[in-house]
This record gives structure tokens, C-alpha cells and sequence, in this order.
């Protein structure tokens, strides 16, 4: 059986509570993406996550900051909640659609809900914990 990837539930549990963060962060605009190695083998170096965008938001965003430092930011935060070594970058829809083969990828800032009816459908909602009140 293949494996989605090979983080530890705990670590995925972390991982998707701080990617719904950073799409509320970007007022649910931007899109975090696990891709990378972990997706693909145990030994992993580090977690790679993409928030991507579109070409307007990437350079609304980059022309009142540098790329290098929103990256910074971004991965430093993921690091302090998560305990896992992110390496989490933003990007275009157009950049990271042209990378997607490599190891596919896995959106974060969502939760998916299985409902055990008639259908057996799958039903994806987000999160906004401001809105619950917590």
C-alpha cells in the first residue's frame, strides 16, 4: 500500500493546523502546498511547503517585500509550531503548476470530512476558527 507521505500522523495533524493558518493568513487567497521529498521516501531532509498564488497577489506581495524574507518568515513560523524542519517558499500558480510532476502535491489548508450516509460523499470545507469563536 503506498504511502501519502512519511510524516508521523502527529506531524500531519501539526502540519495541516498551521497550513489552515497560513491560508487564513492570506485571506484565504493563497493556497500551502506540502511537495517534496517526504511525499516520496522516509528520508526526507526536510518538509517542503508552497503557498501558491497568482502572479498579481506574488507581486503585490514581493513588491513591498522581498521573496527571500516572506520565505524566511513563513518557514521560521512553520518550524516553531510544527517541530518539523519547513521549507516553505511562495509562488505563482503558473511556477508551481510547472513543478507538480516531480512529487505531486498535497493542500494544507483544507480539511476533508467523510459523512457516512447514503452517498458516502466526501465533503471539503475550511476552517475559520475566528468565525467558530475559538
Amino acid at each position: 500500500m503506498s504511502r501519502a507521505n512519511y510524516l508521523t500522523v502527529t506531524q500531519n495533524m501539526l502540519l495541516a493546523d498551521w497550513g489552515r493558518k497560513v491560508y487564513q493568513s492570506f485571506y484565504y487567497e493563497a493556497m500551502p502546498y506540502l511537495v517534496g521529498s517526504c511525499l516520496a521516501r522516509a528520508d526526507f531532509r526536510d518538509v517542503d511547503v508552497r503557498v501558491m498564488m497568482t502572479s498579481d497577489e506574488y507581486a503585490a506581495i514581493t513588491s513591498v517585500m522581498r521573496a527571500s524574507r516572506v520565505n524566511l518568515g513563513l518557514s521560521l513560523w512553520g518550524q516553531q509550531v510544527t517541530g518539523l524542519p519547513i521549507d516553505c517558499q511562495i509562488q505563482t500558480f503558473e511556477e508551481g503548476n510547472s513543478m507538480v510532476g516531480r512529487t505531486g502535491r498535497h493542500a494544507l489548508g483544507i480539511d476533508v470530512e467523510r459523512h457516512d450516509d447514503d452517498r458516502n460523499r466526501m465533503t471539503v470545507c475550511v476552517v475559520d476558527e475566528e468565525a467558530d469563536g475559538q
